[in-house]
């Protein structure tokens, strides 16, 4: 659902540029948080997806697109890495509550590490050979 509602944002015709690249990262997240309901602090992917989502918003419009991907991922995988802390109130892991505390939440870890895997290859297509 993410993904779907990110191409949308981003469209056939052009090029993304930073802005509509932070417009569909903002699309996908809605779709998300519509489909599912968990907020940030559920201890869901959420959690990395907003401070990644947010990022790329404050930075897209003014920052070359490798460096506010790289940025937004960053705080994506602080964010996920802080999940460690949190109690799900939602998803799979919401069971085993207890269990949890202490591992990072899987979806949020997989976000962010999606999102430094884009950061990298973004970097590499803009570093002349």
């Amino acid at each position: 659902v993410a993904l779907r509602a990110w191409g949308q944002a981003l469209g056939d015709l052009d090029a993304p540029d930073g802005p509509r690249v932070a417009q569909g990262a903002r699309a996908g997240l809605d779709a998300v948080t519509r489909l599912g309901g968990a907020r940030p602090g559920d201890k869901t992917l959420v959690d990395a997806f907003a401070p990644f989502a947010d990022g790329l918003d404050r930075l897209a419009a003014n920052t070359p697109l490798p460096e506010a991907w790289a940025a937004a991922a960053a705080a994506a995988t602080e964010a996920a890495e802080a999940t460690a802390r949190l109690s799900p109130r939602l998803g799979r892991a919401r069971p085993l509550a207890e269990r949890s505390m202490g591992h990072p939440d899987a979806g949020a870890v997989s976000l962010a590490l999606c999102a430094r895997v884009v950061a990298e290859a973004l970097t590499r297509s803009q570093t002349p050979a």
